[in-house]
C-alpha cells in the first residue's frame, strides 16, 4: 500500500500548490494585521468601544451579503482572475486608510466604509482557494493538499497578531497598512 505524502511533500512536490500557500499565507497575515491595525488606530483615535464593535462589524457582516454573489462569479469566471481582483482592490482600499489620514481627510465613517470594503471581498480569495487546489493536484492527494491549504486558515491567527503588534509598534497602526496592502498585491 502506498503511503500518502505530508503536506510539506506536497507543498514541495507542486510549484503551483506552493506558491498558492506562500501568498494566501502572506495574504492571511495581512488580514490580521488590516484587523489588528485598525482596531488599534481606533481604539487611539476614539477611545470608543462602540466605535470598535462597529468596525468589526463592518468587517464581519458584508462578508455574510457577499458569499454566495461571490461564489457564483468563481463558478463563472475563472477562480485565478476574481482573486487577483480580490486582492489588488483590497490592496488599494487598504492603502487608503494610510493615504487619508495622511492628508487628514480620514474619518471614522470612511475607515468604516474601508472596512466594508476589505470584509465584502474576503470570501472570493478564501472560496477561490478552495476551487484552485483540485486543478493543481490529483484526486488521489487532494486530501493531503487540502489540509496543507489549512495551515493557511490557522498560522496567520497563530502568527498574525505578534507580528502585528510588532508592526504596529515600529511603525504605528497605519503605517502597518502599507504592509498590509503589499501583502494583497503578493498574493495577487
Amino acid at each position: 500500500m502506498k503511503s500518502m505524502p505530508s503536506p510539506w511533500e506536497m507543498l514541495r512536490r507542486y510549484p503551483l500548490l506552493r506558491r498558492l500557500f506562500l501568498g494566501s499565507l502572506v495574504s492571511g497575515l495581512g488580514d490580521s494585521l488590516t484587523w489588528m491595525a485598525l482596531l488599534w488606530y481606533v481604539v487611539e483615535a476614539t477611545g470608543s468601544g462602540g466605535a470598535v464593535g462597529t468596525l468589526l462589524l463592518c468587517f464581519a457582516i458584508p462578508a455574510l451579503v457577499t458569499g454566495a454573489p461571490l461564489g457564483r462569479l468563481l463558478d463563472r469566471f475563472s477562480p485565478r482572475d476574481i482573486m487577483l481582483a480580490d486582492n489588488v482592490l483590497r490592496a488599494l482600499f487598504i492603502a487608503l486608510a494610510p493615504l487619508l489620514a495622511h492628508f487628514h481627510a480620514l474619518t471614522l465613517p470612511l475607515l468604516y466604509g474601508i472596512a466594508a470594503v476589505s470584509g465584502a471581498l474576503v470570501p472570493a480569495t478564501r472560496a477561490g482557494l478552495r476551487l484552485l487546489v483540485p486543478r493543481i493536484v490529483p484526486d488521489a492527494e487532494l486530501e493531503t493538499a487540502n489540509a496543507a491549504m489549512g495551515w493557511v486558515d490557522h498560522l496567520p491567527g497563530v502568527l498574525g497578531p505578534p507580528v502585528a503588534g510588532v508592526l504596529i509598534a515600529t511603525a504605528g497602526a497605519l503605517g502597518a497598512l502599507w504592509l498590509d496592502a503589499l501583502s494583497f498585491l503578493f498574493m495577487a
